[in-house]
């Protein structure tokens, strides 16, 4: 009964989220982005899908508040997430059902490796983690950001972005908010933990 009621409620979230998909494609702005949505959706449908949301609710990922993220098309709005940030989540949640950090697109690879070598990593520490070009002036502290992958800064800063939003909406990653610099370290949460071994 357990196992019956548990897959109940992880239709009931894969309904949610390709609900609150469509909402998202309904209101796109063009057909380019209506179509990377429609890919994202059907990356949601079916049983692959649906076995990844009953893993991810063993590591107490909240999928209704991330199906409500889903549906804001408000690009003002403090939640709402690009596409290239739902990617992100999605094949992130994808490696922790999987437990396969390759699972992982490359970019975030990258910046988890750094932040799991170093506990923390600002802004800055994350594009450099992953364009060679950028690099600390001389008042910065020098930190050994590795760069697992290389793009250029305009590339870093988008990917940057994305992955520190995947990271936060999964409740992997807290964010403290600075003055100059948002600072990102591992919350205490299941998800943040299994990602951690992935990297060690």
């Amino acid at each position: 009964m357990t196992n019956a009621k548990r897959t109940v409620k992880a239709e009931t979230i894969q309904a949610n989220i390709v609900k609150a998909l469509q909402a998202r494609i309904d209101a796109a702005p063009n057909a380019n982005q209506a179509d990377n949505l429609t890919r994202e959706r059907q990356c949601f449908e079916g049983s692959s899908a649906l076995a990844m949301i009953e893993k991810c609710k063993a590591l107490e990922v909240d999928f209704q508040a991330l199906a409500r993220k889903f549906e804001i098309a408000d690009k003002s709005n403090a939640d709402f997430v690009a596409v290239y940030a739902l990617q992100k989540i999605r094949k992130a949640l994808f490696a922790l059902a999987l437990n396969s950090r390759a699972s992982f697109d490359k970019y975030s690879n990258s910046i988890i490796q750094n932040l799991c070598d170093l506990q923390d990593l600002n802004t800055k520490h994350t594009r450099m983690s992953i364009c060679n070009a950028i690099e600390f002036d001389e008042l910065e502290q020098v930190r050994t950001i590795k760069r697992y992958h290389n793009c250029s800064e305009s590339t870093a800063s988008t990917q940057s972005s994305s992955t520190r939003m995947m990271l936060n909406y999964l409740n992997i990653c807290a964010v403290a908010k600075g003055r100059k610099n948002d600072v990102m370290t591992f919350a205490d949460t299941l998800a943040a933990k299994q990602v951690q071994t992935m990297f060690a």
